[in-house]
Formats: C-alpha cells, sequence, structure tokens
C-alpha cells in the first residue's frame, strides 16, 4: 500500500538525516527511489512528510536538504500562550466558537495528516480579549480520532486539554509559518476590521508523541491589536 510505503521510508530517512549535517543535500528522487526500492511517488510522498514534520526544506534546483530539527519545530512547552498571555496583561480571554462542520479531505489536508484521513471535523473560532476580537482561526481534526469531543466544551476549555483530558493525546511539537494576508468580508466582520485589511496569517501544525498529526489551523490575527511570540510556561493553554 502507497500509503504505508512513504511513511515506512520516511522512518528510514529520518535515521538517515539523524547522522547528517545540517545543510547537507539529501539524494535525489530518482537516487533514493533506487536505494529503497520504491517509486519516485513514494519518494515524493514521504519528502512532503519529512518537510510538514520540519526535517528538510525542498528548494527547487538544489533538493532536499536537512534542516535544524528543533529549530523548524517549537515545543509547545515553550510556546506562545493566547488565555495565558492575556491573564498575564490582566485581560480577560475569550473564545467564541462561530461554527463547526464535518467535511470530505481535500488535497490540502490529505498532504498535511498523511494519514488516509477521510473526514475532519473544522472548527471556526474567534478569539477574543476583554471583549476586543484578536483572532480568527479555522481548525481542521481527524474525525476518526475526535468524533466524540463535545463541542459545548470549546468555547469553555483548552483545545489540547480536551485532547489530553478525554482522548488521550499529547501534544509533542507544534510547527507554524507566517505570511500577510488580506481578510475577506466575513473576517473582516468578525475581527471588526475593513474588508481588505492586511493581517497576520498564522499556519500550525500539530503533532502528538505518536508523531501523528493530530491539528491543522489557520489563524488571522489584527496586527493592530495583537502581537505573537514566543513565552515559556509550564503548561499548554490553546
Amino acid at each position: 500500500m502507497e500509503q504505508s510505503l512513504y511513511i515506512q521510508l520516511s522512518e528510514k530517512l529520518i535515521e538517515k538525516i539523524n547522522e547528517m549535517e545540517v545543510g547537507e543535500l539529501l539524494p535525489s528522487e530518482r537516487k533514493l527511489a533506487e536505494i529503497y526500492g520504491v517509486s519516485r511517488t513514494t519518494v515524493r510522498l514521504a519528502l512532503d512528510h519529512l518537510e510538514v514534520r520540519g526535517y528538510i526544506l525542498r528548494q527547487h534546483g538544489r533538493g532536499s536538504i536537512v534542516v535544524d530539527y528543533h529549530k523548524s519545530l517549537i515545543n509547545l512547552s515553550e510556546m506562545y500562550s493566547f488565555t495565558e498571555q492575556m491573564k498575564a496583561l490582566g485581560q480577560e480571554p475569550s473564545t467564541k466558537l462561530i461554527g463547526h462542520s464535518i467535511i470530505n479531505t481535500n488535497e490540502k489536508l490529505e498532504k498535511i495528516f498523511l494519514n488516509g484521513e477521510q473526514k475532519f471535523i473544522k472548527l471556526i473560532r474567534l478569539r477574543s480579549s476583554d471583549g476586543i476580537p484578536l483572532m480568527y482561526e479555522e481548525s481542521f481534526i481527524p474525525f476518526s480520532k475526535f468524533q466524540d469531543i463535545k463541542i459545548k466544551d470549546i468555547e469553555k476549555r483548552s483545545l489540547y486539554g480536551i485532547f489530553k483530558e478525554d482522548f488521550n493525546e499529547v501534544v509533542k511539537l507544534a510547527q507554524e509559518e507566517f505570511s500577510a494576508d488580506l481578510v475577506n468580508e466575513e473576517v473582516a466582520r468578525q475581527l471588526d476590521v475593513s474588508p481588505d485589511s492586511a493581517v497576520l496569517q498564522i499556519y500550525r501544525t500539530t503533532i502528538n508523541i505518536k508523531n501523528e498529526t493530530i491539528e491543522y489551523t489557520e489563524s488571522k490575527a489584527d496586527p493592530s491589536k495583537f502581537s505573537y511570540r514566543t513565552v515559556h510556561h509550564n503548561h499548554i493553554e490553546y
């Protein structure tokens, strides 16, 4: 089965990467296919998996470059905590669940989760402080793992707390990417900004202690009201 083959190959490549120096190049796709006796499609899927996980960076014309895994992935025990930071500022954080649904997988989610998951729970949340909207978030979690999640708890509890306490799914690492973006009318209305305003776009992928991707979130933050940074905490509250 192609899926299990590329996962097996990615684990073998991680062993190889652990013996390499940052900046070294992995062999080409063609060479890897020859070495491991698999198709180039399997190799590409495995490399996609490794890039999402933060082990390599793929550059056109160069190939797959080994990167510093510990710098590319953020340890959640040292991650920015929206709830705790707002409390530290003497403000009252809140979460509003705007919508939730069960959706079928798509090409983007297949590439992120890489586990054959067919359905996802989509959560749309608005994060506020002292009643002022700061972040608009769309999260996707595997239906097979979290189908029994209590939607009424989403506004009251940490999502990662729910993962751990209700499903024994402990989040170990997260990978985040940042970019600038413009908001559409709906997001502008929720964030109380003008349509086409510039926002900070945050793409977040979380991985459990079994090295499985269990959440993907896209957040839009109003930069005039919100500053995103990494802080030290002894626990996770997100």
